[in-house]
């Protein structure tokens, strides 16, 4: 589907979630602009939901400690985005997988190997079902000339500059929790742009509220991403942040 009056498609990138430990009210903005702007496209850039329980990391069970609670909340908070995709108008939908979902990936080969193909990120959040493509971690879709991924092995505030050199192309990406954008040429005198989208994640969570995180934690930024697609693959990218819980989508300025 393209918007007649301007022949480009509408975008919706949504960066690092991390159910069930997301800012709902942040998570609640975002659908609420799907329910107000038409969008033609999804594409969740991974660490959707966070996998406390099988982190390879130190972690406190009292948190999480069931995979299959945390699978409840993450599709809970997937039937909420399907819905509100629904009414915006999405065709299409993709799901990159993060280094978080990649957990299970991890502790699943480290402990039964043998039933890696049942204990799937995608089976367990019934990706096929609701309609996604999906792509593994590590691996990248592409949207005309835009590639999304979740993150291309780098993190900090120049990881998004980072990716541009290493595609040689355009290229948003998740992982960092932060915002920027870059644009960047290269010998042939042709420019792209380098995006990071920020987050949806409670950084008052205990799972992010420790020491180690919080120097790093003021550049975190609630958003999300936005971009319109020309028909030859052109992509006019936009950082959103959610500021006091309100955000502004091409020109309107969207509230809870």
């Amino acid at each position: 589907m393209t918007n007649r009056a301007t022949g480009l498609k509408r975008l919706l990138i949504v960066p690092d979630t991390h159910v069930p430990f997301h800012d709902k009210k942040a998570f609640n903005l975002v659908l609420k602009v799907l329910n107000t702007i038409k969008f033609d496209r999804l594409v969740i850039l991974g660490d959707f939901g966070d996998m406390y329980s099988v982190s390879g990391h130190l972690k406190d069970p009292d948190i999480a400690d069931c995979i299959a609670e945390e699978a409840d909340a993450i599709n809970a908070e997937l039937d909420r985005l399907d819905h509100a995709c629904k009414k915006s108008g999405v065709k299409d939908k993709t799901y990159i997988e993060g280094n978080h979902e990649n957990r299970l990936y991890r502790s699943v080969m480290a402990q039964m190997p043998s039933v890696r193909r049942l204990l799937r990120v995608d089976n367990l959040l019934r990706l096929k079902e609701r309609g996604y493509g999906f792509k593994e971690y590590g691996d990248y879709h592409k949207e005309g000339k835009l590639h999304l991924t979740h993150d291309d092995g780098k993190a900090g505030p120049v990881a998004h500059i980072a990716a541009v050199n290493n595609f040689n192309g355009s290229v948003g990406i998740g992982h960092t929790h932060q915002m920027a954008m870059c644009y960047i040429g290269d010998v042939l005198d042709r420019r792209h742009v380098g995006a990071m989208f920020g987050w949806l994640g409670d950084k008052k969570s205990p799972v992010f509220n420790y020491a180690k995180t919080r120097s790093k934690q003021k550049n975190w930024q609630l958003g999300f991403g936005t971009a319109l697609l020309k028909m030859d693959g052109t992509a006019f990218v936009h950082t959103n942040p959610i500021i006091n819980y309100e955000c502004e989508v091409w020109g309107q300025l969207i509230k809870l």
